[in-house]
């Protein structure tokens, strides 16, 4: 998963709301969850360079049978295309 520990468009949308209340933060470890919900093969990747070994252990973990969670922080970009909005 992807997570950028903020709600898509809330900057956009809701401006005040999100500067004054942090209403466009989401927080939470993932990998955290997922491990306590039992998942076979958790990993948290903070580092670009550290994504490709991890998907390779993911895949190999995988084919042993284990259910997997990678969760892969980002940043928050704001730029995007909005013709991918559907309101």
């Amino acid at each position: 998963m992807l997570n950028n520990g903020k709600l898509g468009g809330y900057d956009t949308y809701f401006p005040v709301a999100s500067q004054k209340y942090n209403l466009n933060k989401v927080t939470g470890d993932y990998a955290k969850i997922a491990e306590g919900l039992g998942a076979g093969y958790v990993e948290k990747i903070t580092e670009p360079g550290d994504i490709v070994p991890s998907v390779q252990r993911a895949l190999k973990a995988n084919a042993e049978g284990k259910s997997v969670l990678l969760e892969i922080m980002t940043e928050q970009d704001i730029n995007f295309s909005a013709s991918e909005i559907k309101w």
